[in-house]
């Protein structure tokens, strides 16, 4: 819940940064330091602290730190950034030498967040802390007995989200050549949907950072797509687009496919999976 919060943190601290006159190397590290720190906090107040439940410490960490980042800078924006750190964000690689247009490029930033991606991936599927995210997330009391250090991976997390926040932060600072009060307000929900679309489940133990990319890709397209609708023209050739889609057709289709999909399912008498019965049977038999 305050990924969101981190972020504006880390780009006001940057913004303070660079106006100190600071090298550009450290203006380009201090938000990814600030990320982690604070990503770190969350880790140690869920398990040292012992939080009955993540959603309340970093839904207070949400006013602390967006509090923090306005008493810091006063509440006003700052801009003025070095041409390195703009370059992160607002950066262009030319692709005349492909045969393309000049104003055909590609942002450098689609770069940084393909390369974190792939880390990312990398991390979660081929190496044992990635293995053991997953166990915990499953069933923490199982990963415990089977010899895991619990607390420790999830610092562990809670330090790679906010340093990825601080990341985030960067970019942003890049984009916009200024650090303001309001960055990352609503980005935890938008967090949350897209993880969420992406196939990641809300009890754990399940995601994929490829679906992670898909959810992402489709909360910007559902954001920005009505920001390039930017005439009446093109609103009503997407409204002829729906239309030639025959909705009717569609409704049908997905009336059929709920009757195949949850017909059988009745028909062979499956219980629900979250009454009583079924996990009463499930302890029985073993095959939860």
């Amino acid at each position: 819940m305050s990924v969101g919060s981190i972020m504006m943190l880390s780009l006001m601290v940057l913004a303070i940064t660079s106006k100190a006159g600071a090298a550009w190397y450290v203006v380009i590290l201090i938000p990814i330091f600030i990320g982690a720190l604070c990503g770190m906090v969350n880790g140690f107040g869920i398990t040292v602290l012992r939080m009955p439940h993540p959603f309340i410490m970093t839904l207070g960490t949400l006013y602390i730190f967006r509090g923090t980042g306005n008493l810091i800078s006063g509440g006003v924006p700052i801009s003025g950034f070095t041409e390195e750190v703009r370059l992160l964000g607002n950066g262009r690689i030319d692709l005349t030498w492909l045969g393309l247009e000049k104003s055909q490029y590609l942002p450098v930033s689609v770069i940084l967040i393909a390369v974190v991606f792939f880390l990312m991936w990398v991390f979660l599927n081929h190496t044992r802390t990635g293995k053991w995210i997953y166990a915990i997330g499953g069933n923490p009391n199982a990963a415990r007995a089977a010899g895991i250090n619990v607390n420790r991976i999830l610092v562990i997390v809670y330090s790679l989200c906010g340093l990825l926040a601080g990341f985030g932060a960067l970019i942003l600072a890049g984009r916009t050549d200024s650090g303001y009060p309001n960055a990352g307000l609503n980005a935890e929900l938008d967090a949350i949907a897209a993880c969420i679309i992406g196939g990641a489940s809300f009890f754990g133990g399940r995601g994929t950072v490829l679906g992670v990319f898909v959810g992402v890709m489709i909360m910007g397209i559902l954001r920005n797509g009505l920001n390039l609708i930017y005439d009446v023209k093109t609103f009503i050739d997407i409204l002829t687009l729906y239309r030639r889609l025959k909705p009717n057709y569609i409704l049908a289709y997905g009336i059929k496919l709920i009757v195949w999909g949850v017909w059988p399912l009745v028909k062979k008498g499956t219980p629900h999976v979250g009454s009583c019965d079924y996990w009463t049977a499930a302890n029985r038999t073993g095959t939860y």
